[in-house]
Formats: C-alpha cells, sequence, structure tokens
C-alpha cells in the first residue's frame, strides 16, 4: 500500500500577475517536503494575512476547490483509519519457512489450529533443507535447528529434537536384541546422502558415547522417503523423532538401539531483529509458546 501526500499553501498574493511568486513558494516547499505528491493552494484576502480575512475563492471555481480539498481529506482520514485498523488486527499471509520433514510436522501439528484461531491470516509455508535468507524472501518467521549465530536474528528457544535408530519388524526378524553399538556392525545401515559411501553416527546414552562408521545400502536426500525404506524391510535408519512418532505408537518401526540417541539438537524460531513484529507474527509467537510441548521432540519414555 503507498500513500498519497498532500500539502496546503495560502497565499497572499498583491496582484494578478503572481506566477513567479506561486512557483517560488510551491518550489521552497518541495524542497522542505520532498515527499509531497500535490500542492493545494489557497489565496488570502488582499487586505491582510489574518484568518478572519481570508475569503474564499469566487464562484465556480471556488466551489470546486472546496469540493475536491473536502473530498481529499476524507479520503486521507479514511486510508489512516484503515491502516490503524490493519496494523492493530492479526490478518495477512504469514510467511514460515522449515526444513521439509519438520514443516510437514508443523502442518499436522500446529498449523491448522493457529489458522482456526485466527481466521483471517494465510499461511505459506516454505520447505527447504537449506535456511532461508529472512532480509531478501520476505520471510516472516523460520524453524531451525542447531545454534543460531547472525546477530540479525532473534532465536526464540523451543525445544530439542534427537533422532534414534530404527528398523521394521521384517527386517529384524529373529535378530536377537541390539543391546550395544557394536552389534550394529553386522546390519545394514539407510542414511542420508552424503558424498561418501560410509556415514558416521555419533549415540549417545548417559554418559557413554560411540562413533560407527557404517557403509550406506541406501542413501536420499529427505528423511520421509529414508523412513520408507526402512518401513520397507531393507535396513536400519537413524531418524528424527517427530518423523516417526506414529510409527513407533503403531509398531510399523522399533528402536533397535533402545536408550540410546544421537545428539541433542536445539530448535528455535527465529525472525529478524530490527522488525517490527506485525499482529500476525506476534500472535504466532505466543501461539507457539503455549504449545512448547509439541517441540520436545525427545524418545518417548
Amino acid at each position: 500500500m503507498s500513500l498519497f501526500s498532500v500539502a496546503g499553501l495560502q497565499l497572499e498574493l498583491a496582484n494578478r500577475n503572481n506566477l513567479h511568486l506561486i512557483e517560488g513558494e510551491i518550489n521552497q516547499l518541495m524542497a522542505r517536503c520532498p515527499w509531497v505528491d500535490m500542492v493545494m493552494l489557497g489565496e488570502l484576502s488582499p487586505f491582510g494575512a489574518g484568518k478572519s480575512q481570508a475569503t474564499d475563492l469566487p464562484g465556480e471555481s471556488g466551489a470546486i476547490f472546496s469540493e475536491r480539498a473536502a473530498s481529499l481529506l476524507s479520503d486521507a482520514e479514511g486510508l489512516f483509519a484503515d491502516i490503524q485498523n490493519m496494523n492493530s488486527s492479526v490478518s495477512g499471509r504469514l510467511n514460515i519457512a522449515a526444513a521439509p520433514s519438520l514443516g510437514r510436522y508443523l502442518a499436522r501439528s500446529l498449523l491448522p489450529e493457529f489458522q482456526i484461531l485466527w481466521p483471517q491470516v494465510s499461511v505459506k509455508l516454505t520447505l527447504s533443507y537449506s535456511y532461508e535468507n529472512l532480509f531478501e524472501k520476505g520471510t516472516d518467521l523460520a524453524f531451525r535447528f542447531g545454534d543460531v549465530h547472525d546477530d540479525r536474528l532473534i532465536a526464540k528457544p523451543l525445544g530439542f529434537s534427537t533422532r534414534i535408530l530404527v528398523a521394521s519388524s521384517a527386517y529384524l526378524g529373529d535378530t536377537p536384541d541390539i543391546q550395544n553399538p557394536e552389534q550394529l556392525q553386522k546390519h545394514q545401515f539407510l542414511s542420508l546422502q552424503t558424498r561418501q559411501d560410509v556415514s558416521s553416527y555419533t549415540v549417545k546414552k548417559g554418559s557413554k558415547s560411540e562413533t560407527l562408521q557404517m557403509p550406506s545400502r541406501f542413501q536420499c536426500s529427505d528423511l520421509d522417503a529414508l523412513k520408507y525404506a526402512a518401513i520397507g524391510g531393507i535396513g536400519i535408519a537413524e531418524l528424527p523423532m517427530f518423523t516417526i512418532q506414529e510409527e513407533l505408537q503403531q509398531g510399523t518401526l522399533i528402536p533397535v538401539l533402545p536408550g540410546w540417541t544421537s545428539e541433542a539438537l536445539p530448535l528455535s524460531a527465529v525472525y529478524r531483529e530490527n522488525l517490527n513484529k506485525p499482529p500476525k507474527l506476534a500472535a504466532f509467537l505466543d501461539f507457539i509458546e503455549e504449545r512448547r510441548e509439541i517441540f520436545q521432540l525427545s524418545p518417548l519414555s
């Protein structure tokens, strides 16, 4: 939305040939106020510059001028009222960015409830494994894993995400329970795509930590595809809790190394530091603060 600025200029004109005087006054006004789009000119009575001695423009031209001025003032008042209403109401489009799997989790567990609560807000959810530039793409808020090192951004801590090793019952079959990391060396692994055929896994249990170098039988760049490959029974995958909650509850996937998890990654909601938070963003930040439990993405107890 753009604003149209109008300035009023009153002059006392001694005679009819005053174009140079009018032009000079307008030029001075525009130099002082370069944002003005239109100048409205009024003429005072030659009998003095006092307000009580000012007269209307004569005849039809004066009526047209007055009518147009009243119309412009009315439009301006309506515009300012609309802007104030817009700035105080929770409405408009909220642009959010997240990693694909996390975005799908939010679309299922968080965003529908927010839009039911605030029906005047539309949401654009961008899914990408690369971090969206909040200063170039008009993104209001991004969900990010790990530490945020950009001083221009405000990071609101939400919780932590951990990964666990899982496989399907079809893959595990009659295999004895896996109780320690060394037993994993005999198994097939499914991993996120890397430049190498061997993937590194660090798992923790209390103060213990083990790092494994495992060859990958299957690689891909998407966590959901990795999950479906594990459900298909071709190996063990390390997956975030928020991607496999239903599968664990239904028994479609089974924890392989109970009690062992990856290093917990912090999860934050990130927005621009110098952003004058619009009501839609402030409402969303309050909304997620009240629902922090959905961001506690740790193993089931």
